[in-house]
C-alpha cells in the first residue's frame, strides 16, 4: 500500500474506483466489487437499515443470487443484475475529473484516510491496465496535490492508499 499518512487517527473509508474514459467499461470493471460490498450489506439476507428504499432492493436481489464460486467477480449473476444509478453510487465510476470531484467531496465530509480498490484481476486485460494507468497518472496526483495542500492546515492529516 502506498501511503501519505501522517497526524492523528482519523475517519478513513475503502472506496471501490474504476476510472475510464467511457463510463460503461468503468461500471463493467468494477462491478464485481460492487456486487460484494453489497451483499456484505445484507448477510443476513435484509439490507441494513437506513438503506434508501430502492438500494435495499438491490442489496437484497444481490444476497439471493450471490454466487461463491463468482465472489468478487465482473462476470457473474450478482454484478449483472446491478443498475448504472446503483454502481454510480457504491463506487466511484467514469472519466479521471468526475473521480477525482468524488473522491474531494468525500475529503469535504471530513474523511482523513482513502484506501481505493481498482478493478480486480478477473478484469485483466487493456481495459483494466487503462483503468489502473488513469488512476496512477490522473487521479492519484490530482488527490496527493489536494491531501497535500489540506496537509499544511492545522490538524488536517490525510492519507491515500492503493490495494493493487
Amino acid at each position: 500500500t502506498d501511503s501519505l499518512l501522517s497526524g492523528p487517527p482519523g475517519v478513513g473509508a475503502v472506496i471501490t474506483i474504476a476510472p475510464h474514459r467511457d463510463i460503461e467499461i468503468s461500471r463493467e470493471l468494477i462491478a464485481g466489487s460492487v456486487a460484494t460490498v453489497a451483499r456484505f450489506s445484507a448477510m443476513s439476507g435484509k439490507a441494513v437499515s437506513g438503506a434508501r428504499a430502492a438500494d435495499t432492493e438491490e442489496i437484497e436481489a444481490v444476497s439471493r443470487s450471490y454466487d461463491m464460486r463468482k465472489h468478487g467477480q465482473g462476470r457473474s449473476t450478482q454484478a449483472d443484475g446491478l443498475s448504472d444509478d446503483f454502481i454510480d453510487r457504491f463506487a466511484i465510476t467514469g472519466p479521471p475529473d468526475a473521480c477525482i470531484l468524488r473522491l474531494e467531496s468525500l475529503l469535504g465530509l471530513g474523511l482523513s484516510h482513502l484506501s481505493l480498490v481498482p478493478p480486480g484481476p478477473d478484469r485483466a486485460g487493456r481495459d483494466r491496465d487503462e483503468s489502473i494507468a488513469l488512476l496512477n497518472t490522473e487521479v492519484l496526483p490530482a488527490i496527493r496535490a489536494l491531501i497535500a495542500a489540506r496537509s499544511a492546515e492545522p490538524h488536517r492529516a490525510h492519507g491515500v492508499g492503493v490495494s493493487q
